[in-house]
């Protein structure tokens, strides 16, 4: 009984410890979190089937570029009727109507090679694949703009994490510190020492209680941000940050004339606008010249065998059995279709107008977008230095609001103040410096200077 025991026991402590194990959040960087979502992310992959959708345009209008067009049937079977050579010479039977055909039956074996080659369309086949190449183009930078998108999103998740750990440490060092200035105003009331009341008693349980439901409120936003990232990643893991400090870089400036500039030239989503357009360009061109014949070399060889005597000598008589032939020729072809040419034509051309409106509209966010960005920016880069001073100054007045009060001279309504002073300080500084953050990494990615890690 007692061994049975110790084995249960054993059993016990394996299970808790892999639970234990198996519980532990586990560490990404950055780099890592954006290449599995990338991976994962449903709207890229849908993405990349319009690219390989583009891909097959291109091949289709590349083999007409390059490719002859070449039609191949062929047929085998019967039974085939043998029909008699006395077919040639009139006689009172075929006079009748009789054809000479008997019992016997064959075999017909027969094909057909049709083919036409372009050597000049007057240009039409060539912007047609100009215009399936750039459509690939611009798919690509759909697929990299939204891949950018994603690297954004999971980058404001992934710092929302570290910024809601280092607001849980500003917060329970404040617990932490209300702790102990309870602790020592209980034995001041005790003791009846120093200038306190019950009154001051009241004010620190009220102020931990706010202190708690903020922590509350943290930990919720923690939550919040760690599920972002599972689902932004498409994995299940419990997620932590390799970094565990938003690092700043000092003396790093940033020029919004440069970045306004890079912006237009690197955004994928203005890319893929020039794509489209540059491709229905080509397509409008190909349109406009459509009322121009194609020139083309064409071809074809016949063929047909069957094993029954049918060589026909009779001129007035074909011979759909037995016979060879091909031909080659120069030819053109143009089709009179004009009112449905014009109505292509002018849908084209609006087409290419739109997207360039469409461009027109982009670049202007764009420049919009990049000067929000650094305002932004700028604001919460004053603010981070503004506030790392008064959490400097706060902590000074805390150490000596704590120092009174731990001799009967300070009061509760100081130590409270300089508390929620040093808290909010060391909030506003973190929640600035992930601004910061995350304006630059936006700004960066935007401008180009900063690539998107590959899944």
């Amino acid at each position: 009984m007692l061994l049975f025991y110790c084995r249960m026991n054993i059993w016990g402590l394996i299970v808790i410890l892999f639970i234990s194990v198996s519980s532990v959040a586990k560490e990404y960087s950055l780099g890592e979190l954006i290449s599995l979502g990338i991976k994962n992310n449903k709207e890229v992959m849908s993405l990349k089937e319009d690219r390989e959708y583009y891909k097959g345009k291109y091949i289709e209008a590349a083999s007409a570029y390059y490719l002859p067009y070449i039609n191949v049937d062929f047929m085998a079977g019967g039974p085939i009727a043998n029909r008699k050579k006395e077919v040639n010479r009139v006689t009172d039977a075929s006079n009748f109507g009789y054809m000479g055909i008997d019992s016997n039956f064959g075999y017909l074996v027969r094909s057909s090679v049709d083919f036409l080659y372009p050597i000049y369309t007057f240009g039409k086949l060539g912007d047609l694949k100009e215009a399936a190449s750039i459509g690939l183009s611009a798919a690509e930078s759909n697929v990299k703009a939204k891949e950018m998108e994603i690297a954004i999103q999971i980058s404001q998740a992934y710092y929302s994490i570290i910024l809601f750990n280092q607001i849980l440490d500003v917060l329970s060092d404040g617990e932490k510190r209300l702790k102990e200035a309870r602790k020592k105003l209980k034995e001041l009331l005790d003791r009846e020492e120093g200038n306190v009341t019950e009154k001051d008693l009241y004010k620190l349980d009220y102020y931990s209680s706010e202190l708690y439901f903020r922590i509350s409120e943290t930990k919720k936003g923690l939550s919040l941000a760690r599920s972002a990232l599972n689902v932004l990643c498409g994995i299940s893991d419990e997620i932590d940050t390799y970094e565990k400090e938003i690092s700043i870089k000092e003396g790093d400036g940033i020029d919004p004339s440069e970045y306004i500039e890079l912006s237009r030239n690197n955004r994928y989503e203005v890319k893929a606008i020039r794509d489209i357009k540059r491709s229905l360009e080509y397509v409008s061109r190909a349109q406009s010249r459509a009322y121009y014949p194609d020139i083309f070399i064409g071809g074809g060889l016949r063929f047909s065998h069957s094993n029954f005597d049918f060589d026909e000598t009779n001129p007035w008589i074909r011979d759909d059995f037995n016979y060879f032939g091909f031909a080659v020729g120069l030819g053109a072809r143009l089709t009179l279709d004009i009112g449905a040419k014009y109505g292509k034509d002018i849908q084209a051309y609006a087409q290419f107008m739109k997207y360039q409106y469409l461009e027109e509209a982009t670049i202007s966010g764009i420049e919009l977008q990049t000067k929000k960005l650094y305002e932004e920016y700028i604001e919460a880069k004053n603010n981070y230095e503004t506030y790392l001073r008064g959490e400097r100054a706060a902590k000074k007045w805390l150490t000596t609001e704590t120092m009174n009060y731990n001799i009967g001279l300070g009061d509760t309504k100081g130590l409270i103040d300089a508390l929620v002073a040093y808290a909010q300080a060391g909030i506003i500084k973190n929640k600035s410096a992930y601004d910061m953050k995350i304006k630059r990494i936006t700004l960066d990615l935007y401008a180009g200077k900063m690539k998107i890690p590959g899944p």
